[in-house]
């Protein structure tokens, strides 16, 4: 057991780093979406970001980014550099023995229309192009992605005019969780990029 999957049995605060990819095309919004390899530990199967991973000591943000984009998408530096640094989500969910307390710092990464995310670590399974729509229905209507990823993606969602279909799904969700959110604006992870 990682010491990020150990995290929640000790009430000890976990940082990662979530990255929306997406992609503009005839005037609609689509997001790249991540299904997690069925022999994951954690999650198995659930839909994910396009790049999501643990912050481990003693690396910054941007420099894990990197390294998640590459080993998650195949996404070279070069396009990884014109991530945005949107928002820190904070959160917090108790669930049997485990009190996870996570510090996600959240990215967007506009790709081209061209760009087909490949996995090199072996932990997803597949990506999908899916409308913002579409997904905006699955967080609502479903438990298909891996629950800390709803909480970005909702914010995702309110940032780029889509909120209306999720607001309250999102206040459901929270309360339903018993998550306390706290969502910051880009000015708080400047120091993150």
């Amino acid at each position: 057991m990682s010491s990020t999957q150990s995290s929640p049995y000790f009430g000890i605060k976990a940082y990662g780093v979530h990255m929306n990819g997406f992609v503009e095309k005839d005037g609609q919004k689509y997001l790249w979406i991540g299904k997690r390899n069925e022999s994951k530990p954690t999650y198995p199967g659930m839909l994910d970001h396009l790049v999501a991973g643990g912050l481990p000591h003693a690396i910054s943000c941007g420099d894990n980014l990197a390294k998640e984009c590459e080993e998650e998408a195949g996404i070279v530096k070069s396009i990884v550099s014109q991530a945005i640094p949107v928002g820190v989500v904070s959160y917090m969910d108790i669930d049997g023995y485990r009190y996870k307390r996570d510090v996600l710092f959240c990215y967007d990464l506009k790709l081209p229309e061209s760009f087909v995310p490949k996995n090199q670590d072996g932990e997803v399974g597949s990506f999908r192009l899916i409308p913002v729509e579409l997904v905006a229905d699955v967080i609502q209507k479903s438990e298909f992605f891996k629950p800390n990823c709803n909480l970005d993606i909702i914010d995702f969602l309110f940032r780029h005019g889509a909120a209306c279909r999720v607001r309250k799904s999102f206040n459901h969700y929270c309360s339903e969780k018993h998550i306390h959110t706290r969502v910051d604006g880009p000015d708080q992870t400047k120091s993150c990029r």
